[in-house]
């Protein structure tokens, strides 16, 4: 993710692991994938994609677990 993005690992290590764990690992690595398909330049703006993926994905869960 470092190359990808291009920002400093103390930038958005905290944020990853609030994802990790809150997201199945397999979800994270989709997340990634989505955001690099929408932002191929990677930067700050792809890592905005990116979290808001992540959260995207954690509403979905969330929602999920409250109807079973």
């Amino acid at each position: 993710m470092e190359d990808w993005i291009g920002l400093l690992p103390r930038i958005y290590t905290a944020p990853v692991r609030l994802f990790a764990y809150r997201l199945p690992s397999d979800k994270l690595v989709e997340a990634a994938w989505i955001a690099q398909a929408r932002k191929p330049e990677g930067g700050i703006d792809a890592f905005k994609y990116f979290c808001g993926v992540c959260h995207g994905m954690i509403r979905e869960r969330n929602a999920y677990l409250a109807r079973n």
